[in-house]
């Protein structure tokens, strides 16, 4: 009775090595393909044949970067196999020396089994292999892998609810933040005894840093509440930080009512609160500005 051919019985090949990827053969010939004992060659690719038209494999792959050197048998031998593969799937050469690569265009074996540079290559270009087998032939990565994907999974699960909002804030929350920097900055500022050189400074600076995400937001269209309050901030500090002088207290009072409505929308938009965004003397419960509490948890 006739035992179908299976993988265990070529992958001792000593003259046509072979080993699968995913739904492809790699027929490896090895250095001492020239000078062979013709019955074992002829025995080994009598089982390869016997295992192609078995179906259980779609393409083959001859990987020649172990036989740098060879003649007819092998070359008659990719024919035929090439020719047998050609019906179903796809059969590739790859890696031959320069000078066999030239013997085979010659004898023009190249328009029935296509050359790839690398055996990667020749991989990349017919190999289908399910997830399953690709873990079991990385199984030293399996588990950096999935733990990496797990990762990813747990940080797009928090970034979409918000989760990690109180930590890292949001892109509101952490511009809002800015915006108070700089109200501090300024407060700080008007507390020198010659302020213009500090200022003159300062509005360079400030110009530089705030000018970008003022364009940005006023180029939106249709603004949500939120960016449109947070427009209104960032413009009404950075007047007040492109002045020629130091503005008075009054201009502040305006830019800390002005924040106070964008730390409202933030807590009530994004769940949270910016009091801890805010630097301690922000002084927003100011009594010359809105009596409103800030919002906090």
């Amino acid at each position: 009775m006739k035992t179908e051919v299976t993988i265990e019985d070529v992958r001792d090949h000593s003259i046509l090595g072979c080993s699968v990827r995913g739904n492809t053969l790699i027929v490896k010939p090895t250095g001492s393909v020239v000078g062979f004992e013709p019955r074992t060659f002829h025995s080994e690719l009598h089982r390869i044949k016997s295992l192609m038209s078995s179906g259980q494999f779609l393409n083959l792959i001859f990987d020649l970067s172990g036989a740098r050197y060879f003649g007819t048998e092998l070359i008659s031998a990719m024919v035929s196999l090439g020719k047998m593969v050609n019906e179903s799937g796809q059969a590739l050469i790859a890696e031959p020396s320069a000078d066999m690569r030239l013997v085979l265009e010659k004898m023009k074996v190249n328009l029935i089994v296509p050359i790839e540079d690398t055996t990667q290559e020749a991989i990349q270009r017919v190999v289908e292999e399910s997830p399953n087998a690709w873990l079991k032939r990385n199984k030293r990565f399996a588990v950096p892998i999935c733990v990496a994907v797990a990762l990813l999974g747990v940080v797009a699960l928090a970034a979409s609810s918000n989760l990690l909002n109180g930590f890292v804030g949001t892109q509101a929350s952490r511009q809002y933040h800015v915006l108070t920097q700089h109200i501090a900055e300024i407060e700080e500022i008007r507390k020198e005894e010659n302020p213009s050189r500090a200022w003159s400074k300062f509005s360079v600076r400030a110009d530089r840093k705030l000018k970008p995400f003022l364009d940005t937001l006023r180029d939106q269209p249709n603004r949500s509440p939120l960016n449109e309050s947070l427009y209104q901030s960032t413009l009404a500090v950075w007047q007040l930080s492109v002045q020629k002088v130091v503005p008075p207290e009054t201009s502040l009072d305006a830019a800390r009512t002005r924040l106070r409505e964008t730390a409202l929308l933030i807590t009530a938009e994004q769940g949270l609160s910016v009091a801890d965004f805010q630097p301690d003397d922000l002084k927003l419960n100011s009594p010359k500005s809105d009596p409103r509490p800030v919002a906090s948890d």
